[in-house]
Protein backbone atom coordinates (compact mmCIF):
# COMPACT_ATOMS: atom_id res chain seq x y z
CA UNK A 1 0.00 0.00 0.00
CA UNK A 2 1.12 3.54 -1.09
CA UNK A 3 1.68 5.97 1.49
CA UNK A 4 -0.12 9.01 0.86
CA UNK A 5 1.49 11.99 0.75
CA UNK A 6 -0.02 13.95 3.71
CA UNK A 7 1.04 10.98 6.22
CA UNK A 8 4.83 11.41 4.77
CA UNK A 9 4.80 15.16 5.54
CA UNK A 10 2.94 14.40 8.75
CA UNK A 11 5.91 11.59 9.58
CA UNK A 12 8.17 13.85 8.66
CA UNK A 13 7.43 16.93 10.62
CA UNK A 14 6.86 14.69 13.97
CA UNK A 15 10.33 12.76 13.36
CA UNK A 16 12.21 16.39 13.36
CA UNK A 17 9.96 17.93 16.10
CA UNK A 18 10.67 14.58 18.28
CA UNK A 19 14.36 14.55 17.59
CA UNK A 20 14.82 18.31 18.21
CA UNK A 21 12.40 17.98 21.48
CA UNK A 22 14.23 15.27 22.05
CA UNK A 23 17.74 17.17 21.64
CA UNK A 24 16.46 20.74 24.05
CA UNK A 25 15.33 18.08 26.76
CA UNK A 26 18.71 16.71 26.73
CA UNK A 27 20.52 20.07 26.88
CA UNK A 28 17.71 21.14 29.55
CA UNK A 29 19.00 17.94 31.52
CA UNK A 30 22.73 18.98 31.33
CA UNK A 31 21.50 22.40 32.42
CA UNK A 32 19.48 21.16 35.35
CA UNK A 33 22.55 18.32 36.40
CA UNK A 34 25.11 21.74 36.27
CA UNK A 35 22.91 24.53 37.92
CA UNK A 36 22.07 21.52 40.42
CA UNK A 37 26.12 20.75 41.36
CA UNK A 38 26.62 24.46 41.26
CA UNK A 39 23.74 26.50 43.02
CA UNK A 40 23.05 27.60 46.79
CA UNK A 41 19.53 25.69 46.19
CA UNK A 42 20.23 22.78 43.43
CA UNK A 43 16.20 21.66 44.18
CA UNK A 44 14.45 24.36 42.49
CA UNK A 45 17.07 24.55 39.76
CA UNK A 46 17.09 20.46 39.36
CA UNK A 47 12.78 20.65 39.44
CA UNK A 48 12.53 23.42 37.01
CA UNK A 49 15.29 22.48 34.55
CA UNK A 50 14.83 18.63 35.26
CA UNK A 51 11.13 19.14 34.74
CA UNK A 52 11.14 20.91 31.90
CA UNK A 53 13.95 19.08 30.23
CA UNK A 54 12.30 15.50 31.21
CA UNK A 55 8.82 16.54 29.48
CA UNK A 56 10.43 17.98 26.11
CA UNK A 57 12.68 14.45 26.13
CA UNK A 58 9.68 12.59 26.59
CA UNK A 59 7.66 14.52 24.37
CA UNK A 60 9.83 14.11 21.53
CA UNK A 61 10.12 10.44 22.15
CA UNK A 62 6.20 10.26 21.60
CA UNK A 63 6.75 12.23 18.72
CA UNK A 64 9.68 10.26 16.91
CA UNK A 65 7.83 7.22 17.82
CA UNK A 66 4.86 8.27 16.25
CA UNK A 67 6.56 9.68 13.28
CA UNK A 68 8.34 6.21 12.79
CA UNK A 69 4.94 4.59 13.05
CA UNK A 70 3.37 6.76 10.64
CA UNK A 71 6.14 6.58 8.40
CA UNK A 72 5.09 2.42 8.19
CA UNK A 73 1.62 2.88 8.24
CA UNK A 74 0.42 1.65 11.84
CA UNK A 75 -3.02 2.02 12.88
CA UNK A 76 -1.80 2.87 16.46
CA UNK A 77 0.41 5.60 15.29
CA UNK A 78 -2.47 6.95 13.34
CA UNK A 79 -4.15 7.40 17.12
CA UNK A 80 -0.77 8.38 19.21
CA UNK A 81 -0.21 11.31 16.35
CA UNK A 82 -3.64 12.72 16.82
CA UNK A 83 -3.56 12.82 20.83
CA UNK A 84 -0.54 14.26 20.50
CA UNK A 85 -2.00 17.02 18.37
CA UNK A 86 -5.22 17.41 20.76
CA UNK A 87 -2.66 17.65 23.78
CA UNK A 88 -0.82 20.52 21.34
CA UNK A 89 -3.50 22.28 20.67
CA UNK A 90 -3.28 24.93 24.26
CA UNK A 91 0.35 25.60 23.11
CA UNK A 92 -1.07 26.95 19.84
CA UNK A 93 -2.92 30.31 20.71
CA UNK A 94 -0.23 31.04 23.85
CA UNK A 95 2.25 31.64 20.98
CA UNK A 96 -0.25 33.17 18.79
CA UNK A 97 -0.86 35.87 21.73
CA UNK A 98 2.98 36.29 22.59
CA UNK A 99 3.68 36.78 18.60
CA UNK A 100 0.99 39.29 18.83
CA UNK A 101 1.67 41.15 22.00
CA UNK A 102 5.48 41.70 20.42
CA UNK A 103 4.07 42.92 17.65
CA UNK A 104 1.64 45.10 18.65
CA UNK A 105 4.49 46.59 21.04
CA UNK A 106 7.38 47.06 18.69
CA UNK A 107 4.73 49.27 16.25
CA UNK A 108 3.22 51.00 18.68
CA UNK A 109 6.26 53.03 19.84
CA UNK A 110 7.45 56.13 17.53
CA UNK A 111 10.06 55.09 14.89
CA UNK A 112 12.38 58.43 15.46
CA UNK A 113 12.83 56.61 18.84
CA UNK A 114 14.76 53.78 17.07
CA UNK A 115 16.33 56.07 14.82
CA UNK A 116 17.97 58.06 17.75
CA UNK A 117 18.91 54.73 19.61
CA UNK A 118 20.97 53.33 16.68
Amino acid sequence: MKRPDGVTVIALYQLLMGFLDMCLGYIALWIAFIAGATSEHPFWRLFVWGGGGTWLFLGGLAYLIAGIGLWQMRTWARWLSVALAILALPVFPVWTIIGALIIWYLLREDPHTWRAAA
